[in-house]
């Protein structure tokens, strides 16, 4: 009797336990690179949480084959980018080289973070 007391709490925190974790991979999911290639222009902007118009016009053209045109850092670039599903991060390579983590890509919608200088940089574009 007391191995059934100890037993069946255990038995049930496992199962819990493990239907948890179960359920959690399967909500992941995965960039899909295709929803990138477009043009995306910058709704909105954030430095240290803080909203800001610094970047404001600012916009980014994904082509195939990673060819990226921009004008984030005021002037139009030309340029290259790689985009790791694994890391959900993108490589902008025009003069500078930039590591933005993506956190949302949808059709129509992007937001992705940045460093530069010690200030942290979150923007939103809609694709046009």
């Amino acid at each position: 009797m007391k191995f059934l007391k100890f037993t069946l709490p255990l038995l049930l925190l496992v199962t819990l336990f493990l239907t948890c974790e179960n359920g959690s991979n399967a909500d992941i999911k995965t960039l899909d690179p295709t929803l990138l290639i477009g043009k995306w222009e910058l709704t909105r902007a954030t430095v240290n949480k803080i909203p800001s118009a610094r970047l404001d016009g600012a916009y980014f053209e994904f082509a195939d084959g990673g060819i990226l045109k921009t004008n984030i850092f005021g002037s139009e670039e030309e340029g290259n980018y790689e985009m790791s599903i694994e890391k959900e991060n993108l490589i902008q390579r025009t003069g500078k080289t930039i590591e933005y983590n993506v956190e949302k890509l949808v059709k129509d919608s992007l937001i992705m973070n940045m460093e530069v200088a010690s200030k942290k940089f979150v923007v939103l574009l809609q694709k046009s």
